[in-house]
């Protein structure tokens, strides 16, 4: 029974890894350049190192090899060398700080700033616990993640200096689930995977965004350290297969790799989530429904905000308990139907407020009717509430989050921006324009390159706010929230199986 609960459990991750290959089998994503940027790469006499380092070489990068094999970085060096590649040998204890730092400074000044580095060596020793030596402990974490901060805090400087750069950390699927006999090895990866997500947070933070991070998670590969090796992730994985799915990984800046694709269930099961404290956060139709339960989760979260809607007595409610719940709260009885009171109204918030970091662009109208009785001042409305005022309020509060490159813009869509409903055409139409507004938007902000700012777009089914009487679904306005904390889209809300009815 708990199998196939299990089982039932893991449905949804499975799907989302099938639609994200779809979308990457068809719409590939772009690749950068790395002609003649100096690839550091540890581990580099064997395995992986070996693979990367040939795949760099054909890619025309000038190589520094580091491995404690002279013999095996001799030979993957004379193999760089065939391929064209300029190639570099150190032989380095990746288990002795000094050592990396004298090598590091020795590869400054013999060769120049590294601008790629690959967190590769490593270390495995296979038993159990009480059988595992002390010293065998301390040399897996020496190598397999301690030597990733002497590495980097080695070369990062220059990486800063220039906002230029990517650190590839070579962990494994162990980074994220137990293998038994292997406690020390799986510690250390796990380790490596944390220290992955806080340098990406730390660079984040410090807005070095054109220093990338990658982490590779494989599962166990025939490197010869391991005889044999099985596990129930599944095959035993050849470097070639591994290295092929690493440097696309780099070359598209991908976050985090799995090998095979199939673990990527194990990302999808730990999702990122930031801090939204001390945020301005602007949410429309925030007196009732979405809007208002919104605004009691970031309130909860000590975010400041800022809350409009057209009904003054709803607002002042939502604003009432917000201030109960400790966060500072400022209303502005705002209709989002009308362009030139948006401007005004966002005129007086970075007055008396500040700059929003975050908009939930949330305020929506719906007139059931089927075409020919809807009137023409209705489908005029849906469109100026539904989508326009998401373009006039986006407009006001985007160049502010441009300037800082950092903020986060929510459209609140519907199901009916996806599939269509009768007795709705304005109301579908309008959510399919949020939707295409949402997509067009982050598109855009890529193509600025203003990584730093996010976007969410959440469409649920009908949720009982007082549109539509007697919706037989209901939403979880937390979901909403969660999405935005971990930086994602919601694209359906629904109770499986109810069909939406309206009375």
């Amino acid at each position: 029974m708990q199998f196939f609960l299990a089982s039932f459990l893991l449905l949804p991750f499975l799907l989302v890894c099938i639609v994200e290959s779809l979308l990457k089998l068809f719409i590939p994503k772009k690749r950068k350049s790395v002609t003649g940027e100096i690839v550091l790469i540890t581990g580099a006499g064997h395995g992986i190192g070996r693979q990367t380092a040939y795949e760099f070489a054909k890619l025309k990068c000038k190589l520094v090899l580091w491995d404690i094999n002279k013999h095996g970085l001799e030979e993957t060096a004379t193999e760089c060398k065939r391929l064209g590649a300029k190639a570099h040998t150190f032989v380095v204890d990746c288990s002795n700080r000094e050592d990396i730092y004298s090598s590091a400074k020795k590869v400054k000044a013999e060769v120049g700033d590294v601008s790629i580095l690959v967190n590769n060596a490593g270390v495995v020793y296979t038993s159990d616990l009480s059988a595992t030596q002390d010293p065998q402990i301390e040399k897996t974490f020496e190598v397999n993640v301690l030597a990733h901060f002497w590495t980097t805090k080695a070369f990062l400087p220059e990486m800063m200096k220039n906002n230029h750069g990517h650190i590839v950390t070579v962990a494994s699927a162990a980074g994220h689930i137990g293998v038994p006999f292997l406690l020390a090895y799986c510690s250390s990866k796990f380790a490596a995977v944390g220290f992955h997500k806080a340098l990406t947070e730390e660079l984040s933070a410090l807005e070095r965004t054109g220093i990338k991070t990658t982490c590779l998670c494989p599962n166990f590969i025939n490197t010869g350290f391991i005889k044999n090796p099985s596990t129930s992730l599944g095959p035993t994985l050849e470097p070639e297969e591994v290295v092929n799915k690493l440097i696309d990984g780099i070359l598209t800046e991908q976050k985090m790799i799995f090998v095979p694709s199939s673990l990527n269930f194990l990302s999808l099961m730990e999702k990122r989530r930031k801090s939204v404290a001390g945020e301005i956060v602007l949410i429309t139709g925030a007196g009732h429904g979405i809007g208002r339960q919104t605004a009691y989760e970031f309130a909860q979260r000590k975010s400041r905000l800022v809350l409009w809607d057209i009904n003054k007595h709803g607002v002042e409610e939502t604003a009432a308990e917000c201030r109960k719940l400790g966060a500072t709260t400022h209303v502005f009885v705002v209709d989002c139907s009308n362009r030139e009171e948006i401007y005004s109204s966002v005129d007086q918030v970075k007055k008396e407020v500040g700059d929003v970091t975050i908009v939930v662009n949330n305020a929506g109208a719906i007139y059931p009717a089927d075409l020919l009785s809807a009137k023409d001042e209705e489908i005029t409305k849906t469109f100026e509430v539904n989508i326009l005022g998401h373009f006039w309020i986006t407009k006001a509060l985007l160049p502010s989050m441009i300037r800082r490159n950092h903020g986060h813009i929510v459209t609140v869509a519907s199901v009916c921006g996806h599939g269509v409903i009768p007795y709705l055409i304005p109301y579908c139409s309008s959510k399919f324009a949020a939707v295409g507004f949402h997509r067009a938007l982050t598109s855009e902000l890529e193509a600025l390159g203003k990584t730093g700012i996010k976007t969410s777009c959440l469409c649920p089914v009908f949720v009982n706010t007082g549109f539509t009487k007697n919706p037989s679904t209901r939403f979880l306005p937390e979901r909403a929230l969660a999405a935005i904390n971990r930086v994602q889209d919601i694209q359906f809300e629904a109770v499986i199986g109810h069909k939406i009815k309206m009375k």
